[in-house]
């Protein structure tokens, strides 16, 4: 038999088989972010593996308004691809805020992968109109005093986004940035309106397949 198979072993033998790196190599993605460099992003099972078209709107954004020492929120943060894209921008502080158990467990792996556990804080909770949250508390500095967030993301759908605006505009510092994303294209002017209504105002917006990203200024 060995004969009729040259090259092949026919006495099967366990090797050792490390899964975990075998997944790196395959499933990570890759993120350029400019001169920041690349991020790099482990999907698991929380939303949010890159993949979205308003994801790589996101990230453009994001490359053209986080500086250096920033304070940013990211609401919805799923696997925390925008709130660690912000990070890893120069952000200084970050707030990531995620119902899913599962996704704050993939913004922490993915922040230790990136060397961001320091500046990215994952919290699990469902904001709701009016709730005190994290969010709302705004970022500490190092005396101990609140201040304002620099910019807020928040990828949510239209039903959950527009009951949530006076929570996301209150806690931003005036001439902040709100990204919004998750809304449909045919959502876009009632959600335009909604802003506005709460002292907003339009910067930029964008039609990808069908759905719609916005970018408001305080």
């Amino acid at each position: 038999m060995a004969g009729a198979l040259p090259g092949i072993p026919l006495d099967p033998r366990w090797e050792p088989f490390d899964g975990e790196a075998w997944l790196e190599a395959r499933c990570t993605t890759s993120f350029p972010l400019g001169e920041a460099g690349v991020l790099q992003i482990l999907p698991g099972v929380a939303f949010g593996d890159g993949a979205h078209p308003t994801t790589r709107r996101c990230l453009a954004e994001l490359g053209e308004r986080v500086t250096p020492g920033a304070r940013i929120a990211d609401v919805g943060a799923g696997s925390g691809i925008l709130g660690l894209a912000a990070a890893f921008l120069g952000a200084e502080q970050v707030l990531a805020v995620e119902m899913d158990p599962a996704g704050c467990l993939e913004v922490e792996a993915n922040a230790r992968r990136n060397a961001l556990q320091d500046r990215v804080r994952a919290v699990r909770m469902e904001l709701k109109p009016g709730a005190s949250s994290p969010l709302a508390e705004g970022p500490r500095g190092e005396d101990g005093i609140t201040g304002r967030w620099d910019g807020i993301a928040a990828n949510l759908e239209a039903g959950i986004l527009l009951p949530l605006l006076p929570d996301l505009v209150a806690p931003l510092a005036t001439g902040g940035w709100l990204l919004v994303s998750g809304l449909l294209a045919s959502e876009q002017e009632a959600s335009v309106g909604a802003a506005e209504a709460h002292g907003l105002r339009l910067d930029r917006a964008h039609v990808d397949d069908g759905w719609c990203t916005l970018v408001f200024v305080r």
